[in-house]
Formats: structure tokens, C-alpha cells, sequence
């Protein structure tokens, strides 16, 4: 019995806890689930697109081109009128509506259609034109950032020789111009690293203030752009997409044209009351008026006529400027396509063949020195050649991730590229 009592205080105890904490979950959610600064590229494009005013802006403006289809079907707003006449011995009141024919309605709706398109091409495209300046400062900070920590990896290199070369000095084994040509190069070396700082703060202040989030301070430079990203941006440039979406409008504009000389339809209905009966035309103390009219396009041969040779004329002209811009973007794609290809073999080239190679130099050509068979500025050449390896290796990732987003090509992504 104390037993049950025992667990039936602490089934309590959990319950008035959670009663507590439910409230938490559900006014701040976001404060309890804090996934904590981002560091990859791919979440923070995620999270500029999640906080981006322009994005929320775009979908909304995307709900409004979906709902102006159904307006073409609702008449204008109603027409109330009331009359009286001869001190109120007749008055009436009633109401019209004036609609399109409906045959231009349904005809509209294609050109509807297609600026809803056009719409959706302006979302997508808004979310590539954030994408890219969010990739071109990340990799400016995360690039800099790369470069000052093998900036520091080789000072510390050239210090470490800096004091085995004093111990050869002072023994004799080696040059005062040797010892002096590695301080210089430290000198050098700590200027590098004092501008790479400056230039790291104002490359990531500038990346936080677009994420509108705190960016974790250290970000990792991944070898490729993630698949998700791509297949997020359908796989189309903004370019792209909105040259397909105005061609396709300019093309709805063109055969539309025609229906603006459709008529308008009006119905109405009216009640009439009449306190003096003589003036009833039936005798009847109320009667009703209907009313359908029916707008008739006389005057549509002299100016809606110039009106639709305007339109289409205009149509034939943005239909000709979409083609021409969907052919650059094609071009410019597929030549970002091309770049890319290059970029990944000669990264491969790099991790598989010059780089191995760059530190065998550096090791072979080291120990040749202490043996008396090469001199000191080779040892420095060897070493330059393999911070220049590393420095490459760190600038084609960018122009990878860079040809990448350009082409949103899917090529390659099955290669997997070896770590250094």
C-alpha cells in the first residue's frame, strides 16, 4: 500500500510538471527547440529563406495571382438606386450587377494561368537571388576564415624552423642569410594574418546581419552545394524561370487580345410602390421592373481595334525578348555546367596527385638540405608550392559551390571527394 501511494505522488509530481511546462512548449517553441547557430552552408540558406521578409512577401503575392482566376467570374459590385416622385407619390428602389461575358471570362482564364506561373517563376526566382548572396558570403567568410587557419598552420611551420635554423646558426651548420630569410617570411606571414582577421569580422558580420540570425563563428567550406538546395530551387536559374513564365504570358496576351471586344451583360430588378393608384401603370399599389442589357461594341472598329494591334504587337515583342533571355540563361548554365566539370577533376587532381606530391617535395627536399645536398631556398620553394596546393584547394570549393548554383546541375554529386 505505501508503495502505491509512493508511485501515485510521483505520477502527480510528473503530471503537475508537465501542466507547467505545456505552456512553454506552446508560446516558445522556437526558444525550446533552438537548434543553435548554423555553421554549414546548407542551413544557412534554410534559415535565410525561413526569415526572409521578400520570400513571405512572394508567397503571399503568389495566393493573390491564384485567387484573381476566380474574380473573372464575380460581377462588380451591385448598383442600389432609389428614386421618388411627386412628393412620394411614387418611389422606387432597386438594384444591377454588370458582369463579363462569360465566354471572355473563360477565355481569361488562360492569361490568369499564366501570370500565376509568372508569379510562382518570381518566388522561385527571389529564392535563388537570396541563395546566391547568401553562398557569396559565406564563401567569402568561411574562405577567409580557411586561409587564416592555414595562414597561422604555416607560421607556426616557419617559427618551429625559425628556431631549429638559430640552433644550426649557433652551431655553425647553417647562414645568417638562411636565419634571416625565414624571420622574413614570419614578418610577412603575421601582416597575412592580421588583414585575413579584419577581413574574417567584416565577411561574417555581413552574413549574420543577412541570415538575421547568429552564424556559428567557425563555419565548415563543404567540397559541393547540398542536393536538397538544388532540388529546393527546381532546378532552374532565376533567369531561367522567368524568361519560361514571360514567354508564356507574352503568348497568353497574344491570343487573348481579341476577347476585350467582348461584351459586357447588366441585369437588374427594381420595386416600385405608388400611394396614388391613377398613377400605377397596372393600378396596383407596387409593381417590379426587370432589367438585362447587353453592351454592343459599335465604336470597337476605331479604338478598341487600335487597343488589341497594340497588344498584340507588344506580345510579339516580349514574346521575342523571353526567347533571347532564355537562350542566355541556357547559355550561361550550361557554361557554368562546363566550369563545374572542370572544377571537381581538377580538385580531384589536387587531393589525389599534387597534393601527395607537394609534401613528398617538402620532406625530401628538407632532408636533402640537412644533408648538405640542397640548399635553404629550396627548402622555402618546396614549402611556398605546398601552401599554394592548399590555397587552391581551398579556392575551388568556392568556384564548385559557385558553378554548381549557376548550372543546378545534379553531375557529380555521386563522387565522393577525398578530405585532406
Amino acid at each position: 500500500m505505501p508503495i502505491f501511494r509512493q508511485s501515485k505522488k510521483s505520477v502527480m509530481k510528473y503530471i503537475k510538471s508537465y501542466i507547467l511546462i505545456f505552456p512553454v512548449l506552446i508560446l516558445c517553441p522556437r526558444f525550446v527547440f533552438s537548434s543553435g547557430p548554423a555553421s554549414d552552408l546548407s542551413s544557412v540558406i534554410k534559415k535565410t529563406w525561413k526569415n526572409s521578409p521578400e520570400i513571405r512577401a512572394e508567397e503571399n503575392l503568389v495566393s493573390v495571382s491564384r485567387a484573381e482566376k476566380l474574380r473573372r467570374f464575380i460581377p462588380n459590385e451591385p448598383l442600389l438606386t432609389y428614386s421618388n416622385t411627386d412628393n412620394n407619390t411614387a418611389q422606387s428602389y432597386g438594384a444591377s450587377v454588370t458582369m463579363a461575358f462569360p465566354g471572355k471570362s473563360i477565355a481569361m482564364t488562360t492569361l490568369d494561368i499564366a501570370q500565376e506561373k509568372a508569379q510562382r517563376a518570381e518566388l522561385k526566382a527571389k529564392k535563388y537571388e537570396i541563395a546566391g548572396r547568401v553562398i557569396q558570403n559565406f564563401l567569402d567568410c568561411s574562405t577567409t576564415q580557411m586561409t587564416l587557419k592555414l595562414s597561422k598552420e604555416n607560421l607556426s611551420d616557419l617559427e618551429s624552423l625559425a628556431k631549429t635554423l638559430s640552433a644550426r646558426y649557433e652551431a655553425g651548420s647553417s647562414t645568417q642569410s638562411e636565419l634571416m630569410s625565414v624571420q622574413l617570411q614570419i614578418s610577412q606571414q603575421n601582416m597575412e594574418i592580421a588583414q585575413l582577421e579584419d577581413h574574417a569580422v567584416v565577411f561574417c558580420d555581413k552574413l549574420n546581419q543577412m541570415v538575421h540570425e547568429s552564424v556559428s563563428p567557425s563555419l565548415s567550406l563543404p567540397d559541393d552545394l547540398d542536393p536538397e538546395i538544388i532540388k529546393s530551387l527546381g532546378f532552374e536559374t532565376a533567369d531561367e524561370a522567368q524568361s519560361k513564365a514571360a514567354l508564356k504570358v507574352a503568348q497568353a496576351r497574344y491570343k487573348t487580345a481579341i476577347w476585350n471586344l467582348a461584351p459586357d451583360l447588366t441585369f437588374g430588378v427594381s420595386r416600385n410602390h405608388y400611394s396614388y393608384l391613377p398613377g400605377s401603370p397596372n393600378g396596383q399599389e407596387t409593381t417590379t421592373n426587370y432589367v438585362g442589357a447587353i453592351s454592343f461594341p459599335i465604336f470597337g472598329l476605331f479604338h478598341e481595334r487600335l487597343d488589341i494591334k497594340r497588344a498584340k504587337n507588344q506580345a510579339i515583342i516580349d514574346e521575342r525578348t523571353a526567347q533571347i533571355q532564355n537562350i542566355e540563361a541556357l547559355s550561361e548554365k550550361e557554361q557554368a555546367r562546363k566550369d563545374l566539370k572542370i572544377n571537381i577533376e581538377r580538385l580531384h587532381q589536387i587531393r589525389n596527385h599534387d597534393l601527395p606530391l607537394a609534401l613528398g617535395l617538402v620532406e625530401s627536399t628538407l632532408a636533402s638540405y640537412q644533408s648538405g645536398k640542397l640548399g635553404f631556398a629550396e627548402v622555402l620553394l618546396a614549402r611556398k608550392t605546398l601552401l599554394e596546393i592548399r590555397s587552391q584547394d581551398i579556392q575551388l570549393r568556392g568556384m564548385i559551390i559557385n558553378s554548381r548554383f549557376k548550372s543546378l546541375s545534379q553531375e557529380g554529386f555521386e563522387t565522393q571527394l577525398r578530405k585532406i
